[in-house]
């Protein structure tokens, strides 16, 4: 095992680099320094090239339910022949479609989606996968329950989110929210000035939407 991970390039460091970061993606150059044992310049450069070689990426992953996406579905679509990747293609230019995966077997694609509510899902049924031409049948199966969403190999960071029935969001809230997902390790001074709060207000805020389970700032490999 530890030979393949040299040949793709990656050492011991780097592993526990990425392991360190999938139990906090936010952790200062700093803070992983001390946990590696090395200096935070070192981690600096690691983390730049590991994210250009496209092996890690940090992102904000919202939950869905708490930002008032309550419906959420998975679709079983199949392709008239020659057709799947032109109908992929368009399938994952909607905005409400979180992944996209072309398969073998019994379907050509299963899609994960989530709607606000059951109006808004029969419109995209009918109206957006209705004028795919490419687009053979699809099967339309309603989720009850997340049981498990996980990114993540090395260590036992455990992101599930709790699906409660309130979120109480307002405007500041949903503003961090979207200047996370533009820089999931944007620093809190800089997170304060583009929402225009204090940087003790916005680390407040922020750790209450982490603890609510209302996102997660994750390292995905």
């Amino acid at each position: 095992m530890g030979k393949e991970r040299f040949k793709k390039g990656l050492d011991e460091i780097d592993f526990e680099l990425i392991r360190e970061l999938e139990l906090d993606a936010r952790q200062s150059y700093e803070e992983l320094a001390n946990g590696l044992g090395t200096s935070p310049s070192t981690v600096g450069r690691r983390l730049q090239r590991l994210s250009e070689k496209r092996i890690i990426d940090i992102v904000t992953v919202p939950n869905a339910l708490a930002l008032g996406y309550k419906t959420r579905v998975t679709f079983a679509i199949n392709a008239h022949p020659g057709k799947t990747d032109e109908v992929a293609k368009m399938v994952s230019g909607y905005p409400n479609v979180q992944h996209v995966i072309v398969t073998i077997g019994r379907y050509d694609m299963i899609v994960l989606a989530v709607f606000q509510d059951q109006q808004r899902l029969f419109s995209f049924v009918t109206t957006e996968l209705g004028n795919i031409s490419g687009l053979a049948n699809v099967e339309t199966l309603m989720s009850l329950k997340l049981a498990k969403s996980s990114w993540v190999y090395l260590s036992d960071a455990d992101y599930r989110f709790e699906e409660q029935n309130y979120y109480d969001l307002d405007y500041f809230d949903l503003k961090l929210i979207k200047a996370l997902e533009d820089n999931p390790r944007c620093r809190i001074t800089n997170l304060a000035s583009q929402i225009g709060m204090s940087r003790p207000t916005t680390h407040h805020r922020l750790q209450n939407l982490i603890g609510a389970g209302v996102l997660s700032l994750v390292c995905v490999t």
